[in-house]
């Protein structure tokens, strides 16, 4: 019986080695040789549970953390493997409960603490998961998965320069992690540092060609490119490029027909637009940003064919009834409006926008616009030139 402890001991190792090369399917056979002669042996469940979630065998994984639980109820590994598993899932009231349970058998575990902020940012507490992250660091503050995921809770506040630093420093820890590459492109790209942008995730997809992320990214450049500077064919057509390349990999990723619709947009592939648009919203019927875009599709439409205004109205509404707090929506209707010639309407709907968003210069283009057409120079200058200094 000793000689097989022993022997089930050198195949834990064994597993545990090819664990951590990521050799999955070799580990399993270690971990199933060392039940096999231990059967009692919890950390050899443990281990065979965390190669399976690596494999997906989720119904293995859940069977192996229980086993352990069962046998040793202050594991608090097994429950974050658990919760993990469950989080995959988006069994995310379970994994909570299992992250927390980690939490009060060990408070200083990182790893529950991340576990936990992983599930306050998928259910939509911001703050709490803002609070788990920077718990994490405090605890090890050279965790490379909690500044990245810390990164991304400050990129979704808005606190895109906090972000922009722990991206950086999980790169000074793990300089070959393609995501956290596509965190930085991401950060740049919303302060408007496209050539930045453009360059982490260019090494994004130097790291993993596969990755669809990185793909969508360089579209956006690209397309901003087109529009911010030279409006070259050449920048809408590698934004075209890019789009296509990321629906390749992933025909399921609505941001990338959003984009690829965009593209279309200004080419005047209406109709081509039009499907791309639509794919978006089949795949993801709340994304604001298909609403946004088939708003001003048929509004552009219009040129052509009058009872697309409809349309224009329908989507727009749309928008504003999935994201009442954006100021997108209210934009589109403002000039929707305006073409009609119902001015009153019109104002109302750039005012709400002003109170989302005081700092977006086309609402007083927009404004301005009104005023001008009643005849008011004064009050029209007046908010040109807010939008002068904004722009």
């Amino acid at each position: 019986m000793n000689e097989n402890k022993n022997y089930a001991d050198s195949y834990y190792c064994l597993a545990r080695v090819y664990a951590t090369r990521k050799d999955f399917a070799r580990a399993e056979e270690y971990a199933k040789k060392v039940i096999e002669l231990n059967p009692e042996f919890y950390d050899g469940h443990f281990c065979l549970g965390e190669i399976y979630y690596n494999l997906n065998k989720y119904k293995e994984a859940e069977n192996e953390f229980k086993f352990v639980l069962k046998k040793f109820p202050e594991h608090a590994n097994a429950y974050i493997g658990l919760g993990r598993l469950y989080f995959n899932q988006e069994r995310y009231k379970e994994a909570e409960e299992l992250f927390k349970k980690a939490i009060s058998l060990k408070p200083n575990y990182a790893d529950a603490h991340l576990g936990l902020a992983g599930v306050y940012a998928i259910t939509g507490n911001i703050k709490a998961s803002l609070d788990e992250h920077k718990k994490a660091l405090k605890i090890n503050p050279n965790y490379v998965d909690a500044h990245t995921g810390l990164g991304w809770i400050l990129f979704l506040l808005g606190k895109y320069k906090e972000a922009e630093n722990e991206f950086q420093s999980a790169k000074n820890l793990r300089a070959d992690d393609f995501e956290i590459y596509n965190g930085l492109g991401w950060v740049y790209y919303k302060q408007y540092k496209f050539i930045e942008a453009e360059n982490e995730f260019l090494r994004a997809k130097e790291l993993n060609p596969d990755d669809t992320d990185a793909y969508i990214g360089l579209g956006w450049v690209y397309y901003n490119y087109y529009i911010n500077n030279s409006m070259s064919d050449t920048h809408l057509s590698l934004s075209e490029q890019e789009f296509k390349k990321s629906i390749s990999l992933n025909p399921n990723y609505a941001g990338a027909h959003i984009g690829l619709g965009w593209v279309y947009y200004q080419q005047e592939k209406l109709g081509d637009s039009e499907k791309n648009f639509l794919k978006a919203i089949e795949l993801n019927p709340d994304f604001l940003d298909s609403y946004i875009g088939l708003g001003w599709l048929y509004y552009k439409w219009v040129i052509y064919d009058k009872e697309k205004i409809t349309l224009s109205e329908k989507y727009f509404l749309k928008a504003k009834e999935i994201c009442p707090d954006k100021s997108d929506a209210y934009i589109g209707l403002g000039w929707l409006y305006f073409r009609q010639g119902d001015l009153e309407k019109s104002k109302k709907e750039f005012l709400n926008a002003k109170e989302l968003d005081d700092k977006n210069p086309d609402i007083y283009i927009g404004l301005g616009t009104i005023y001008e057409k009643l005849g008011d120079k004064k009050a029209a200058n007046i908010e040109f030139e807010k939008a002068r200094k904004l722009s």
